[in-house]
């Protein structure tokens, strides 16, 4: 209701202002130009005329009552400190000693509390309770509640984006941030000026403002946050994102002022705790490599037997399937082969002079004796028994046939 009445009483103002300027000129013209007067100064003869005096100083005036108005400025024109009427960019009229001319940005402003990143101070180990110098503010520190279970966070009333009703997510039972800690907490708040009036009689500066939404947003995480572990924080940031902005919206009704957006940027915490939880990670991980490697050896190992493994039964299928063949072709008994194959075997190394048994054991290196004694003596032998050998063998054919 008030800002109607200002921008009512802003309208009619220009009503006195053209009818005073009009009449001024009247006059300068009508009657105060009938009377001038002569003199000499400086050695020169000047001739005054009050008409044509009052009106150069009313166009001098009126010429010093211009005022400019940037593109990205709000304006507001005050009366003897009573806001008029809300500017637009471009050049106005300001009568000069009467009326007054304020101006702020109409761009977005942002402010992150408590400040800008290199305006926090924040004292040494061991020097606390200082004091702050001068252009730098404390850190926000805000107190985080016990550690909740799924079933206690699902009973925490909060409002959620889209008002779905969607729970709170709950973080991991090992979350090394599942603590009650106190940690810094940076909210950022993003807004402009809508109502420029309005602003004016409400809040009056930026500074007050941003006080103002500061108490707002601090009183909120500390309401908000004491319910809370730090975890369960961080693992539903957006949401109470979302109701910070929800609860400054309510504050700033009837400020003149429109919220564009609101978050919270960062929960920082201490550096002795930062360094605490990359302990662990770190040992999680080289826990985690550890048996990763010993898996992969194992594996590899498993693998090399069975290739190994494979590789035997191949060269044993192989030489049965030999003695087989020889068998076959040869027509002879298998102990003889096999004794034969233990002899060459024995006699491939000239200075091997101990027998093993072999596969078929030590009967049937006995069962070519022959064979064994001439092989261990470095021997052939000799033609004519092998002559009689192969008569015998011969013989035995054809008795069959």
């Amino acid at each position: 209701m008030n800002g109607e009445k200002i921008k009512s009483f802003g309208k009619v103002f220009w009503g006195p202002v053209v009818i005073v300027c009009g009449v001024s000129f009247f006059l300068d013209l009508v009657w105060l130009s009938r009377y001038s007067m002569s003199g000499e100064a400086f050695g020169l003869d000047i001739k005054w005329n009050w008409g044509l005096a009052a009106f150069l100083a009313q166009l001098f005036y009126l010429i010093a009552s211009l005022r400019m108005v940037g593109p990205t400025e709000l304006g507001a024109r005050l009366f003897f400190g009573k806001p008029l009427s809300e500017i637009s960019s471009g050049l106005v009229f300001i009568p000069f000693g009467i009326c007054e001319l304020k101006t702020e940005t109409r761009l977005t402003i942002q402010d992150e509390i408590p400040g800008p990143p290199e305006r926090i101070w924040r004292e040494k180990k061991g020097e606390e309770g200082g004091e702050v110098p001068l252009g730098y503010v404390p850190p926000i520190r805000i107190p985080f509640g016990f550690p909740r279970s799924a079933k206690d966070l699902k009973d925490l009333s909060i409002k959620t984006p889209g008002g779905d009703g969607k729970h709170l997510d709950a973080p991991p039972e090992n979350d090394a941030l599942n603590i009650r800690i106190t940690a810094e907490v940076v909210p950022v708040i993003r807004w402009r000026i809508s109502d420029y009036l309005k602003f004016l009689t409400t809040i009056g500066s930026r500074e007050e403002a941003r006080r103002q939404l500061e108490d707002c947003a601090v009183g909120s995480l500390i309401r908000e946050f004491a319910k809370i572990a730090p975890a369960v924080a961080l693992a539903n940031l957006g949401t109470y994102s979302f109701n910070l902005g929800k609860e400054i919206e309510e504050r700033i009704k009837g400020w003149g002022i429109e919220l564009v957006s609101s978050q919270i940027k960062m929960i920082q915490f201490h550096r002795d705790l930062n360094e605490a939880i990359s302990k662990v990670s770190q040992a999680k991980l080289e826990a985690e490599a550890l048996i990763a490697s010993a898996e992969a050896r194992k594996k590899e190992e498993h693998l090399l037997g069975e290739g190994k493994g494979a590789a035997e039964k191949a060269v044993l299928d192989g030489r049965t399937e030999g003695l087989r063949n020889m068998i076959k072709a040869l027509e002879v008994p298998a102990q003889v082969i096999i004794g034969a194959e233990t002899a060459r075997k024995i006699t491939e190394n000239p200075g091997q002079k101990t027998i093993v048994a072999g596969s078929a054991g030590f009967a049937d290196l006995m069962a070519i004796g022959s064979v064994l004694g001439e092989s261990l003596k470095g021997e052939s032998p000799k033609k004519e028994s092998l002559k009689k050998d192969f008569k015998k063998e011969e013989n035995k054919k054809e008795e069959k046939k």
